[in-house]
């Protein structure tokens, strides 16, 4: 947090000082004085014993302040929660799409009513990922596994369920496929981090630089 206040001018010049753990506080204080502020936290999973105490010491030095703090976090046994439950306002759990999600988004992109067989064998493919079912449905219409027809409605072929699958599988393989052997250690090392992170906790947790970052966000990996 010290290093991300230090590298933004604009931070820099509204409280009028380099920030070090001495004046965190105060800082985050002064900003707060001048505008709404609000303090994303991600990955805090991954704070460890030495992190600990600096998170609830800054968690209790804060709780008195018009400050909102934002906290994102794998599905794991978080340390620090214990910490923040008593200041808990809304906690969001992100899932895949849903049954009735994934209808509702066939229904937007055909026009019209999908039987829910169809919907059924999508959600099952894709686990309700949507960047995988997106990548599904541009499968299935290149192996005309759905055409149009002159009504303004898609028909879905025999070999629809068939083609979803494998465009599922596919679309994993293609992605592994594109990676350096360097590059698939590095995405096997920052996976616990989940799909959304920043770039200083790969960097932290891996061998991770700003140019693998680049290539695994071109490649779709991240």
């Amino acid at each position: 947090m010290i290093q991300s206040l230090n590298e933004d001018e604009k931070l820099i010049s509204l409280i009028q000082t380099t920030v070090n753990p001495e004046n965190l506080v105060r800082s985050i204080r002064r900003l707060t004085s001048l505008r709404v502020t609000i303090i994303i936290i991600e990955d805090i999973h991954l704070i460890n014993n030495e992190s600990y105490c600096d998170m609830n010491s800054l968690i209790e030095a804060l709780s008195e302040d018009n400050i909102s703090l934002l906290c994102a976090t794998r599905p794991a046994v978080v340390k620090i929660m214990g910490s923040l439950e008593p200041y808990l306002m809304e906690r969001i759990e992100l899932k895949g799409l849903n049954l009735i999600e994934i209808d509702e988004f066939c229904k937007e992109l055909f026009s019209h009513d999908i039987s829910e067989d169809v919907i059924k064998i999508l959600s099952d493919s894709t686990k309700g990922n949507p960047l995988v079912l997106r990548s599904v449905m541009r499968g299935v219409i290149q192996r005309n596994a759905i055409k149009g027809t002159g009504s303004g409605k898609w028909e879905f072929e025999d070999h629809f369920e068939q083609s979803v699958y494998k465009s599922a599988i596919t679309f994993g393989e293609g992605l592994l496929a594109s990676l350096t052997d360097s590059e698939k250690k590095i995405a096997s090392d920052i996976a616990v981090l989940g799909e959304s992170f920043a770039p200083q906790s790969a960097k932290f947790i891996s061998d991770c630089t700003d140019e693998v970052l680049k290539n695994l966000i071109f490649k779709g990996i991240i």
